[in-house]
């Protein structure tokens, strides 16, 4: 999702976005990972989108709007846990006296894990029935059998939802006009306003964040990373490591099931005053991670 965001403030520098990402808790991870130039950023921080209070999500969007009152288009970016339904009713119910329009939802599939979520989390059944937009990500890393698994479960819904497959070559120029409505499948933003559940299945989800101004030893965090951290959904995080050359240095590290990567990031060098973890999975244990993961501080 931020990938995606990126590509549309690098490819639409003239538009002014607003721009409001879900952070848990104080770890703040997202919000930096988004490459601004005057791009107005929000954060909420008190859990996943769908299940923030309509009033905090509104005043959120207020305060963007009263700040940055030449905002051209709003990107709400919601964690990929997130029912869809409570996100677009909010801006259905209120339009802020004609200051907002709701446009459009766009689901991204991790077509590389498609195959092993699907019955795991029932969420992606309701995202995805709900797109306007499907885009799927990660082809480069999936097998075919799991690509065309995607598009069939797409094609099943019996929807008109259309759907494009985002790679490095992806321009978003030709699809982001800004006039997503005229584009979107006939979505019935009359049958999200009738819904009255909040789905969601994450009992059994559990979420660690971890933030610290200490260094970490680089090693030991990318043993701990790479080989011991098992059963976890999604950990996205900003790190400050010193190797053997002791020298310090800023590392993305992501991880998507077994996928893992630690990527060095020159232009945090100077920004970074301290390293944040944020870990997704189901029924771990947080304390067990969070002293595993003090155990790597040099």
């Amino acid at each position: 999702k931020t990938t995606l965001i990126n590509k549309i403030i690098k490819r639409f520098p003239d538009k002014n976005l607003g721009i409001i990402v879900n952070e848990f808790g104080d770890a703040k991870v997202e919000s930096q990972l988004i490459h601004t130039s005057n791009e107005q950023i929000v954060e909420l921080s008190n859990g996943c989108m769908c299940c923030v209070v309509r009033t905090d999500f509104l005043s959120a969007v207020e305060t963007l709007i009263t700040e940055k009152p030449d905002v051209d288009y709003l990107l709400v970016e919601a964690s990929g846990l997130s029912d869809p339904v409570p996100v677009a009713q909010t801006f259905l119910h209120n339009d802020l006296d004609g200051k907002i329009r709701f446009d459009t939802i766009i689901n991204l599939i991790d077509t590389s894990n498609i195959m092993q979520n699907f019955n795991k989390f029932n969420i992606i059944m309701q995202q995805t029935k709900l797109a306007d937009f499907v885009f799927l990500t990660k082809l480069d890393l999936s097998h075919p059998r799991s690509i065309e698994f995607a598009k069939a479960f797409i094609k099943n819904l019996g929807r008109k939802t259309k759907v494009y497959e985002l790679n490095d070559h992806f321009d978003v120029a030709p699809f982001f006009q800004f006039t997503f409505k005229e584009q979107a499948q006939e979505t019935t933003h009359e049958e999200i306003l009738n819904y009255d559940e909040h789905f969601h299945n994450d009992k059994d989800i559990k979420i660690v964040h971890y933030q610290t101004s200490e260094i970490f030893d680089y090693d030991k965090l990318k043993d701990f990373f790479q080989l011991e951290l098992k059963g976890i959904i999604r950990a996205k995080g900003i790190i400050s490591c010193k190797g053997n050359d002791t020298l310090k240095k800023t590392y993305l590290i992501q991880a998507v099931g077994e996928k893992r990567k630690m990527i060095e990031q020159e232009d945090f060098q100077e920004k970074s005053n301290s390293s944040v973890i944020i870990i997704i999975g189901v029924s771990i244990s947080k304390d067990k991670i969070s002293k595993a993961i003090e155990s790597c501080l040099v």
